[in-house]
């Protein structure tokens, strides 16, 4: 990993931040942040279809310090997800917190149901996950 950033402070520069860089990574110039500050988002705030797919892929940041996020977050988060004005494929968490096995879990175990209902598949990138999309992607500078 080259990419070693300070993490940002502001929600908004995030969203810019992870949109641009799944917009390279699905290779989907049409990657939208949904709404604005303020405005009811449904749990999703980047969205857009990898690979010029028909699937619909949403993307809820979480800006947050070590142990700022719970299982009962998460669950309330994919809850959300559900009244978004596309049919979700896949619904992703995207933190800037690092990488932590109690999360992994935490996420494999919703996906497994979620999955097994033929409802969304759950994933989740952590900090150092986004480090790694930059290195593959070192024409996007933010910060």
């Amino acid at each position: 990993m080259q990419w070693e950033l300070r993490r940002p402070k502001d929600n908004r520069l995030f969203e810019e931040l992870i949109r641009d860089i799944f917009a390279k990574h699905w290779n989907d110039p049409n990657v939208q942040i949904n709404g604005r500050s303020g405005q009811k988002q449904d749990g999703i705030d980047v969205y857009g279809q990898p690979n010029r797919s028909n699937l619909w892929f949403g993307i809820q940041c979480k800006l947050r310090e070590d142990g700022g996020l719970s299982q009962s977050d998460i669950e309330h988060e994919i809850q959300m997800s559900r009244s978004f004005r596309h049919q979700l494929d896949t619904f992703i968490i995207v933190t800037t917190l690092p990488r932590d096995n109690v999360l992994q879990k935490t996420v494999e175990r919703l996906n497994e149901i979620e999955t097994s209902q033929n409802n969304l598949k759950i994933q989740i990138r952590f900090w150092e996950d986004i480090c790694s999309l930059l290195d593959d992607h070192p024409d996007i500078s933010h910060m």
